[in-house]
């Protein structure tokens, strides 16, 4: 399933905006001059600009239960560069119950692509559904 991007395009407005957010003023990020003269060559994003793309929660249906993000995995197989056009892939693998606990484990998978340079990265997910109102602990 495709869905709406947060941020479409990879730039470095909103690289320095993300980057400001989140309290990391790395010049690799920042900077538009201090990019191309690094070992990269140019200016990418930092890795948890995926974020800005996509929130990587995979967590369909369950009316009445809520979303506990659980656990993240990421696979990165190329930076996010200044003037990509980034889209999300999300794909529900599976939904495992738990009768016990009454809660659900919903397993998903998040593909970043880019139009010049194909996967960027994969997020594999886990959401933890819990029936509301929460089990005591």
């Amino acid at each position: 399933v495709k869905r709406t991007s947060w941020v479409a395009e990879v730039t470095l407005d909103a690289v320095k905006h993300f980057a400001w957010g989140i309290g990391d003023n790395n010049p690799l990020w920042v900077d538009a001059d201090y990019g191309p003269k690094s070992a990269l060559n140019r200016t990418i994003a930092p890795p948890s600009f995926a974020y800005a793309i996509d929130e990587t929660s995979v967590a369909p249906g369950y009316e009445g239960y809520e979303r506990h993000y659980q656990t993240v995995n990421w696979e990165w197989f190329h930076p996010f560069e200044i003037g990509d056009r980034i889209t999300a892939e999300t794909k529900l693998l599976e939904a495992d119950e738990d009768s016990s606990e009454g809660s659900i484990r919903q397993h998903g998978e998040i593909i970043f692509v880019s139009e010049s340079n194909g996967v960027i990265a994969k997020a594999s997910v886990i959401v933890r559904r819990d029936k509301n109102p929460l089990p005591e602990i």
